[in-house]
C-alpha cells in the first residue's frame, strides 16, 4: 500500500505494495547496539548523537531522543504515553513514531538500543525496541527505526506477538504538528514482517503561511523549495489570487523570477539534486 501524502512531500509505501520497492530487511542491532539503559515505564533518552546531520521537513538534526513508548523526537525528549493521531498540535512534535503507547521495558529481558552503521554518504542511524510489552501485558514485541544519511525512514516490525497497533500511532510529524503523514492511529494494521519506508516527493515546498493585508499593502510571504529528486532539474511556478491580488514570484533578492525554459511559467532555473532555494 501507499498514503500519507502530507503538505511537505513526504508519503509512506510499505511492504504489502507488489514489486520490490520496499522489502522487510531486518538490521538486529540488539547484540551490538549500544543500550540506551531505558528501562520501566515513561523513561527517555537525553540527546543521542546520530553520526551524521539528518535531513528532516526542511531541517538537519544531528541528535535524536527515544523513549519506552515508542517515540524518537528531534529538538527534545518526550516520554508522552498518550498517543494521538497524526498531525496534530499537541506536544510532542517533530518525531518518528513506530509504536507510539504506553509500552514498558522489563530490562532483564529487553532494552531499546541504537547503532550508527555504514559509510557516509549511505549511513544509517538504528534504534531498536527489544522485547518490550505494553503496559500491564506479556506479549513482547520488537521493531525498529532506520533513518537514513540519504533521508528515507524506515520503520519494521520483527515481531509483535499478536499486538496489531489498535491502541498506537505509526507515523512522522513536523516541528509544530501542522504537518505530518500517518500510517496508523489506533487502528489493527501491523504485522510480523511489516516493513514501512517514508520519503519525500521530487520537490518540498514550505512552510505553509497565511497573512492578511489592506488594499494597497504589499506582503511578502517567503517559501523554501527544494530539489528532492537524485538529477538536477528545474521548477515551474503558477499562482492564483482569489480575491484579486497582484502577484510577483521572485527570488531571495527581490528579482523577479525568469522563464529559462520558454514555456511561459517562471522557473528555478536548474536547481541540482538536493539543492533548495528561496523565493
Amino acid at each position: 500500500n501507499t498514503g500519507g501524502l502530507d503538505a511537505f512531500g513526504y508519503s509512506w509505501t510499505d511492504s504489502n505494495t507488489p514489486g520490490d520497492q520496499v522489502v522487510f530487511n531486518w538490521v538486529d542491532i540488539s547484540g551490538t547496539g549500544t543500550d540506551t539503559s531505558l528501562s520501566g515505564d515513561d523513561s527517555s533518552t537525553g540527546a543521542i548523537d546520530i553520526g551524521f546531520a539528518f535531513d528532516f521537513y526542511g531541517n538537519s538534526y544531528s541528535y535524536a531522543y527515544v523513549s519506552t513508548n515508542g517515540l524518537l523526537n528531534f529538538g527534545s525528549s518526550s516520554s508522552d504515553f498518550g498517543n494521538a493521531p497524526i498531525p496534530s498540535t499537541n506536544s510532542p512534535n517533530l518525531l518518528v513514531v513506530p509504536y507510539w503507547d504506553d509500552l514498558y521495558v522489563d530490562s532483564y529481558s529487553g532494552g531499546v538500543y541504537y547503532q550508527t552503521l555504514g559509510v557516509s554518504p549511505n549511513q544509517q542511524f538504528v534504534v531498536e525496541w527489544y522485547q518490550i510489552t505494553e503496559l500491564g501485558d506479556s506479549q513482547e514485541m520488537t521493531f525498529e527505526v532506520i533513518l537514513n544519511e540519504t533521508g528515507e525512514i524506515w520503520i519494521q516490525y520483527l515481531a509483535l506477538t499478536g499486538e496489531t497497533g489498535d491502541s498506537a500511532t505509526v507515523g512522522i510529524e513536523n516541528s509544530d504538528g501542522t504537518v505530518g503523514s500517518e500510517y496508523s492511529y489506533n487502528d489493527p494494521v501491523l504485522t510480523d514482517g511489516l516493513a514501512i519506508m517514508w520519503d519525500l516527493g521530487p520537490i518540498a515546498f514550505w512552510p505553509s503561511q497565511s497573512d492578511a493585508g489592506y488594499p494597497g499593502d504589499v506582503l511578502d510571504y517567503w517559501l523554501t523549495i527544494q530539489n528532492n529528486r537524485n538529477v538536477s532539474d528545474l521548477f515551474d511556478f503558477s499562482s492564483m489570487s482569489t480575491y484579486g491580488w497582484s502577484l510577483a514570484i521572485c527570488d531571495e533578492f527581490g528579482t523577479p523570477l525568469g522563464d529559462s525554459d520558454a514555456d511561459t511559467y517562471p522557473d528555478t532555473g536548474i536547481l541540482a539534486a538536493g539543492a533548495a532555494m528561496s523565493i
